[in-house]
């Protein structure tokens, strides 16, 4: 397997995997602070938001259902730039409410839809030999990725205001799809 021609694309996507996984953990750890914070919403509402996030997510893998056989690539680079768009309306709008909202149940349309399009990414990267290889591989980056995302968030919050999370999400989102 070490001459496997498709070892180069299964780094790849762990990569993107990775990055895709860190910055999306290293704010959504803190989403319930930053929704009490500097969006204002009251406690009581917090199950509400993270319902709603949650049913945004449900519609994102719906969609990768839809469209990620078809549009494999363009699905993949339009659910990212859903999320770098929609944290940064989240980041730059926190004070409004009205508009944090539903950038939040569209951040998790596009966050929702990429494990499953990441994982059919590997599918089609690995060589049929590789693939139960690279199958541990991308679990072990989802791990990588959700560990030391939160790790970087909360590293984050000891140096700087809750308010700089988003747009360290958006930056290494940003970085995952150039990958």
């Amino acid at each position: 397997l070490r001459k496997d021609k498709s070892i180069p694309d299964v780094i790849l996507v762990c990569v993107v995997v990775i990055l895709v996984m860190t910055a999306h953990n290293l704010f959504y750890t803190f989403i319930t602070p930053f929704l009490l914070g500097p969006v204002g919403v009251p406690l009581g509402n917090i199950p509400l938001v993270l319902f709603l996030y949650g049913s945004g997510g449900v519609i994102g893998l719906l969609l990768a259902g839809i469209f990620g056989d078809r549009y494999p690539r363009a699905s993949l680079v339009l659910f990212m730039a859903t999320v770098v768009a929609t944290v940064g309306v989240i980041g730059f709008m926190f004070g409004v409410p009205w508009v944090v909202l539903p950038a939040i149940v569209l951040w998790s349309i596009g966050f929702g839809a990429m494990p499953s399009l990441l994982q059919a990414r590997m599918l089609r990267a690995a060589s049929r030999r590789m693939r139960d290889i690279a199958a541990a591989y991308l679990t072990t980056s989802f791990n990588i990725g959700i560990g030391v995302g939160a790790l970087i968030g909360a590293v984050l919050l000891n140096y700087f205001d809750i308010g700089v999370l988003p747009f360290v999400d958006i930056v290494v989102t940003a970085l995952a799809l150039v990958g």
